[in-house]
């Protein structure tokens, strides 16, 4: 059913969340590119907001700067 589909990763192992996450740091710390961000959930919530967005603007701003090189 669709409830047991929506708590599905919800009753994974904290072992199997270990497991994920360190395959995303992974992958963020080997990507040349730069397409991760990493953020430290411990902080507030405003710092993260703030800290996202930054990263959404670079982003944006990375994309125009290389249409515009085009």
């Amino acid at each position: 059913s669709r409830k047991n589909r929506d708590n599905r990763f919800e009753r994974e192992t904290l072992e199997f969340h270990q497991k994920v996450r360190a395959g995303y740091l992974d992958m963020a710390s080997t990507d040349v590119e730069r397409k991760w961000v990493v953020l430290d959930a411990s902080q507030s919530a405003e710092i993260i907001a703030a800290r996202a967005w930054n990263a959404i603007y670079d982003f944006l701003l990375s994309v125009l700067r290389a249409a515009h090189e085009e």
